[in-house]
């Protein structure tokens, strides 16, 4: 097809600006995640709604395994990409849904962009992740029991340690398990999966800013399951992966791109024999309908606060505004929950859950709520339930309370928390039942601070006595901070550790100059700031 002078020249000024280019020095600086902005690529006609758009070929910084668009946050467009490593074939058009999902390409150097709709700026957004040594199959099967995990490959088999989480995990409950797929290429092979979960763990965490990688647990098409957010397959930890539901399900993505294909037999199958072990682990059957709480969000369904029915096993987009998870999966659910029902097996559960695991001293009272369930069926009215408490990992387990359940299994109870720690409700076992562990809650206390100055206001040259007190526990030490007010901002003059003894502390400062300055005192958690001034 001939091209017209104009577009000609277009396409020419587009291709002059691509080269201009540089990443992000932000970005690059992260080993494996690197940005290359593209908005000068853009064709004048972008920001014209419905139109149709093939930017040129364009070299990426460095050779990339992934590769993620973001237009904006208020874009509209549908976007694919291709990649190739130079004098390699190229693969297939992949579908990008949104910035948060990126393609898996490979090894590539050379990509290209095509996309639908109206863009002002345009970044492509990669990872380099190599190759990462784990076999296929690395996670083996042993002989099954009844209840048990299935094979699931462990965060270090994939390389999760070489992406640690940004903050510690937060834990939730589980009551649906939310079924997507990764909208990543479908021509991988077994050993490749590791280095796709690692790219998508770098990508969620690196590009995204998310804490972790957003899944609890990938599965791929030759049926290998791997361990997703960190935390412990057995804990109800909370990923990025529903939302406005993340508080309160689990989330297993398939990978690929399932919005034709159907996902291979293999695939089904391990997806089926996690959430037959997963769900019934925290107590919930894995057939029939709860409802949840929608907690928003602009990619929700729902408004905040919404009572949402969801089935047990869900697919994404029952609760969000989404595709996912393709309709290959979507249309197969009846299928995955029936066989997830044929394979799972009824277990003894306790569970509980906090109103809130961060506390305030006085304010340290905690509202536990929980249930205990036997397999066997027997009623659990009136069995004994305990709730411990442990300062530090290591730490013997302390009684906080004991409590019984009611007719229904249920127990809710406020206890006082004494320091920052973990709390776990326990059944102690009877004659019949063995003894069952909940799964810990860790809890923050922050300490009560006193902060005090003498003198407030003193002559240059002099030193004020710094006086505080952390209570009722304390750490080893905490931390100050001294600034001068310049005009309407603080400046740092000096930062220092302080060593507490006995839950106290007492230093000097010395002003420098005549002003305004600010002490603040920060520990665990905690914070106070007083104002001394030098004339």
């Amino acid at each position: 097809m001939p091209v017209s002078r104009r577009r000609a020249i277009e396409l020419a000024s587009a291709a002059a600006a691509v080269a201009a280019l540089r990443p992000s020095t932000a970005l690059a600086a992260r080993p494996g995640s690197f940005a290359l902005d593209l908005t000068a690529a853009l064709p004048r006609a972008a920001t014209a709604a419905g139109t149709r758009h093939v930017l040129p070929v364009m070299r990426a910084p460095r050779r990339f395994d992934l590769i993620g668009l973001d237009f904006g946050p208020a874009a509209h467009v549908h976007a694919e990409v291709r990649a190739r490593r130079r004098g390699g074939a190229w693969s297939r058009w992949a579908a990008l849904h949104d910035a948060t999902q990126p393609c898996w390409t490979g090894a590539a150097d050379l990509f290209q962009v095509r996309f639908t709709g109206a863009a002002r700026r345009l970044r492509a957004r990669f990872v380099r992740v190599g190759r990462v040594s784990s076999p296929a199959g690395g996670a083996k099967a042993a002989k099954r029991v009844a209840g048990s995990p299935p094979p699931i490959l462990s965060r270090a088999s994939w390389g999760g340690n070489r992406v640690p989480p940004r903050y510690d995990p937060l834990y939730g409950e589980v009551l649906v398990g939310f079924v997507h797929h990764t909208v990543t290429a479908n021509d991988y092979r077994a050993e490749d999966s590791p280095s796709i979960v690692l790219g998508i763990c770098r990508y969620h965490r690196d590009h995204n800013g998310w804490n972790d990688i957003g899944y609890n647990f990938l599965v791929d098409k030759y049926g290998q399951i791997f361990e997703g957010r960190a935390g412990g397959i057995d804990q109800a930890i909370v990923g990025a992966q529903a939302q406005g539901y993340n508080s309160h399900s689990t989330g297993v993505s398939c990978l690929g791109d399932y919005s034709r294909l159907a996902l291979p037999a293999a695939g089904m199958e391990a997806v089926a024999r996690l959430l037959a072990w997963k769900l019934p682990l925290h107590g919930v059957p894995v057939t029939g309908t709860v409802t949840v709480p929608s907690e928003g969000g602009p990619t929700n369904r729902f408004r905040s606060g919404t009572k949402v029915r969801l089935q047990r096993i869900s697919g994404h987009r029952d609760g969000d505004a989404t595709s996912c998870p393709g309709n290959g999966i979507y249309d197969a659910l009846d299928t995955l929950r029936a066989r997830t029902d044929a394979l799972s097996v009824p277990l003894s559960a306790l569970t509980v859950k906090a109103d809130r695991t961060e506390l305030r001293y006085p304010a340290t009272t905690l509202a536990l709520s929980g249930a205990l369930r036997f397999a066997d069926g027997a009623p659990s009215a009136g069995a004994p339930v305990q709730v411990q408490y442990q300062t530090r990992s290591g730490a013997a387990w302390g009684l906080l309370q004991t409590l019984t359940a009611d007719p229904q299994g249920a127990f809710a109870v406020g206890v006082p928390v004494p320091a920052s720690g973990r709390v776990r409700a326990v059944f102690p076992g009877d004659v019949t039942h063995a003894p069952i562990n909940a799964v810990p809650i860790t809890v923050s206390v922050a300490p009560q601070l006193t902060l005090a100055l003498s003198p407030r206001r003193l002559k240059l040259g002099r030193a004020t006595t710094i006086d505080g007190a952390i209570g009722p526990t304390w750490p080893v030490r905490a931390h100050l901070t001294i600034e001068r007010r310049v005009g309407k901002r603080y400046y740092l003059v000096r930062r220092k550790k302080v060593r507490v003894t006995a839950g106290r502390l007492t230093t000097t400062f010395r002003p420098p100059r005549k002003g305004l300055f600010r002490v603040t005192l920060r520990a665990g958690g905690s914070t106070i700031r007083r104002l001394v001034r030098a004339v």
